[in-house]
């Protein structure tokens, strides 16, 4: 696809605009339909769907429709699973629907540490475990104080998070997804939408329980937590 096509009067390479402004003009009735949900229902709704390997090649419509719903979700409401639906199939049209292109590498890459190994999630690039592999080599080698060990307490707190939730998905290392987008979510994911968002939600004793506390990833600025994770501060059990 010629990712230089005039769009809205513009010209830009649109495959990697992710400005949630930007796509937030575009689809305006998006915006409108998230203002009323609680956004971290949203968010872990969208976030389930990203772990599922028939919508691998939606990673960027799941990417941005995660993006606008914490950028625009204000609301109380849980969203229901037909309005997700909704939301998914409306990003076909637009910008969304020109930018996705088939799978280029598999679902989920795996990386290691002195700490063990982790499956992550290859995302919209090519490759990405394989890069993800050579900053964490580099990593490995830093001084064993802070601010370098902070560091290296936020990475594998990441790592293990994904690995969580790879695990929680039953997805393995090297997995292949659905190499198409696919422009509608099917019935059955609909129908078992509440089940997938568990996948990434996690308690506070299940965060502890990993090995990991919330003052770990203190790096990230404003964010208390790692986007895309829904956490909450009950204890598991």
């Amino acid at each position: 696809m010629d990712q230089s096509l005039p769009i809205d009067g513009h010209s830009e390479d649109f495959g990697n605009n992710l400005k949630v402004g930007d796509h937030a003009a575009r689809y305006p009735n998006i915006v409108a339909a998230l203002k009323p949900m609680r956004a971290r229902d949203a968010i872990a709704a969208v976030g389930g769907l990203l772990t599922l390997p028939d919508l691998q090649a939606n990673c960027f419509r799941l990417e941005l429709l995660a993006h606008l719903a914490a950028a625009f979700c204000r609301g109380r409401i849980s969203p229901l699973p037909s309005e997700i639906k909704s939301l998914f199939d409306s990003l076909d049209e637009g910008i969304c629907g020109l930018i996705e292109d088939p799978a280029e590498s598999v679902f989920v890459g795996l990386v290691h540490t002195a700490q063990g190994n982790f499956r992550v999630f290859e995302g919209l690039r090519e490759g990405t475990s394989f890069y993800l592999q050579c900053i964490l080599d580099v990593l490995e080698t830093v001084p064993s104080e802070d601010p370098f060990q902070l560091m290296m307490r936020s990475v594998h707190g990441l790592l293990k998070l994904s690995e969580s939730v790879a695990e929680r998905a039953g997805v393995p290392e090297h997995h292949l997804g659905q190499e198409s987008p696919v422009a509608n979510l099917s019935d059955s994911i609909v129908t078992n939408l509440h089940s997938i968002s568990g996948c990434v939600r996690f308690e506070l004793g299940e965060i502890q329980a990993l090995g990991i506390e919330l003052d770990d990833f203190c790096l990230y600025g404003c964010f208390s937590k790692p986007p895309g994770i829904v956490f909450s501060r009950r204890r598991a059990g």
